[in-house]
């Protein structure tokens, strides 16, 4: 009597744990894909593009680039239509990267340059990526379809252009290295707990050894915690870089023109010639 009654004891406790388990599962949300995730993360930069909320944005081509492009390969050149650089200048087809591009002009200067191959820009949101295509139509740009789920895709001249999450771009979404990364604050616009994730990406689409990657970051001189974009500092920049496996020299800050966006009250933007590995 004794062990069946334990046995049935037991059996009820078996099925009331069961029954808790399946109540406890259902109660749970149904789990969105990784590109939903991302989008939700990105929220706050689309609510921004909606409401036209971007100060950071420059109608003509970044004064940085300008003056110190010659040190990736890219010298200024005015003449989109033919190249006006001669001699060894015009020689090179390098193939650039603009991560979290938004829909910078300077993509447009890196698809018309006679030293540029290929520019690939980059963002998680689709609407400067959309904005960007109609507003160079000399480019030609087409969105196309994509067998990856989680990639959005625009081709055109000499140019691509991916909504995707940066932090997960796969090796089947680009598989070619990069000669140049122009990153123009876009590690500061990020969380400074992830800048060692953007890091593992940058290193990992680099050409090595001859690959170059022109930085630039804002050194905040008030309300130094924030952001963004978020503050970094020479020291901060030195130690983070220079700890990558992919990274053989940092050089700067570099003397350029000044970015037109630059508050003195408020920050300074600094320039670095990221040599790789």
């Amino acid at each position: 009597m004794v062990s069946s009654s334990l046995c049935r004891l037991t059996l009820i406790v078996v099925l009331l744990q069961f029954k808790i388990c399946i109540s406890f599962a259902a109660e749970q949300p149904p789990q969105s894909t990784s590109f939903s995730e991302y989008d939700q993360k990105l929220e706050v930069w689309s609510k921004r593009w909606d409401n036209d909320n971007t100060n950071w944005h420059r109608n003509m081509v970044n004064p940085i680039l300008k003056s110190l492009g010659h040190l990736v390969g890219v010298p200024y050149f005015e003449d989109t239509e033919s190249s006006c650089l001669s001699g060894d200048e015009s020689q090179q087809q390098l193939r650039v990267f603009v991560p979290l591009c938004g829909k910078s002009v300077d993509l447009a200067y890196f698809a018309t340059h006679p030293n540029v191959s290929h520019a690939l820009g980059v963002d998680g949101v689709s609407k400067p990526l959309e904005a960007f295509a109609k507003e160079h139509e000399h480019l030609k740009i087409q969105r196309t379809s994509d067998d990856l789920s989680n990639s959005h895709r625009w081709l055109g001249n000499n140019i691509e252009l991916r909504q995707t999450d940066f932090f997960d771009i796969s090796t089947r979404e680009i598989e070619e290295k990069f000669d140049v990364i122009y990153d123009r604050a876009a590690i500061v616009a990020i969380d400074p707990l992830l800048r060692q994730s953007y890091l593992d990406t940058i290193g990992h689409f680099i050409k090595p050894k001859t690959g170059k990657l022109l930085l630039t970051v804002v050194e905040r001189t008030a309300d130094l915690l924030a952001g963004p974009p978020f503050s970094f500092s020479d020291r901060e920049v030195r130690d983070l870089y220079e700890s990558q496996s992919w990274v053989a020299s940092v050089t700067g800050p570099l003397e350029g023109e000044p970015d037109p966006g630059d508050d003195p009250a408020k920050w300074i933007s600094k320039t670095y010639l990221i040599q790789a590995k």
